[in-house]
């Protein structure tokens, strides 16, 4: 039988926030170790669940009388009870009863939602300004907040800023030339070809041929030939002709002209 060897005592001190937390909401307990024997304690902690990590790790020793603080922070994410049991050692090397020698409190949290829904649009247009109608709802977190809760359905004029219409164009060039052959005789045969090229050695040909009687050309005859191109740059008429018995055959990439076509972009 130990004697002279009274119990101490452990009490909550302070919880830093009560009633209801955001999760995540950083909490500190307080609790206080009170030596209400005759006799000094040694090695003095707490420990506990929900919240354990107590801060200082221990107390050396504690003279009747005296008492010692006791902190454990923790940020609980969802509802959280916490427990706190102080423990010592007696002169005479056994532990303290451990009646009076546990304290507890609880951590409630709520979980705020809130959806946003469209209720109606004036006018019906989304890109022309209107009046718009909000409506926010809270589906709550029994048994601490009920819920749903809906906000009055109220109405916001938005402007919705215009159009900026962007102008873009593709030009189209027609290329036109008027062809005249002389020397021709009178019964010439055959056909006379115009084409378009893109270099100085007509090899690139944009489009197709166009073909002329030969006999068009007698006596001083004339025709027009027209191409259509879409870009800047230069441009080549191929004109060729095969011959026949009375008149020799030709062939000249001489003739260019030159386009500049300046679109929007």
């Amino acid at each position: 039988m130990r004697e002279g060897v009274g119990p101490h005592v452990g009490t909550t001190v302070s919880q830093s926030l009560s009633g209801t937390v955001v999760p995540g909401t950083e909490i500190t307990i307080v609790v206080r170790e009170t030596n209400t024997g005759d006799d000094t304690l040694t090695n003095v902690f707490v420990d506990g669940t929900g919240c354990i990590i107590w801060t200082p790790a221990s107390v050396a020793s504690l003279a009747p009388g005296a008492f010692a603080d006791f902190t454990c922070k923790f940020s609980p994410t969802a509802d959280t009870n916490w427990t706190a049991t102080g423990h010592g050692t007696d002169s005479s090397g056994a532990p303290v009863p451990a009646a009076g020698e546990f304290t507890s409190g609880n951590v409630d949290t709520i979980t705020p939602a809130t959806t946003l829904t469209f209720v109606s649009q004036t006018p019906a247009n989304p890109v022309l300004a209107g009046t718009f109608y909000w409506q926010a709802t809270y589906s709550g977190d029994p048994p601490d907040t009920p819920g749903p809760v809906s906000s009055v359905c109220t109405s916001e004029t938005l402007v919705v800023g215009p159009n900026t219409p962007a102008p873009h164009s593709t030009p189209v060039v027609q290329i036109k030339d008027t062809l005249t052959v002389s020397g021709f005789t009178a019964n010439v045969t055959g056909n006379v070809l115009v084409g378009l090229y893109s270099d100085a050695t007509c090899t690139t040909q944009i489009g197709s041929n166009t073909s002329f009687a030969a006999s068009l050309f007698v006596g001083g005859g004339s025709q027009e030939t027209s191409f259509v191109t879409v870009t800047s740059g230069s441009y080549f008429f191929k004109i060729s002709y095969a011959g026949d018995g009375n008149n020799t055959s030709f062939s000249s990439c001489a003739e260019r002209v030159d386009v500049t076509i300046t679109s929007l972009p």
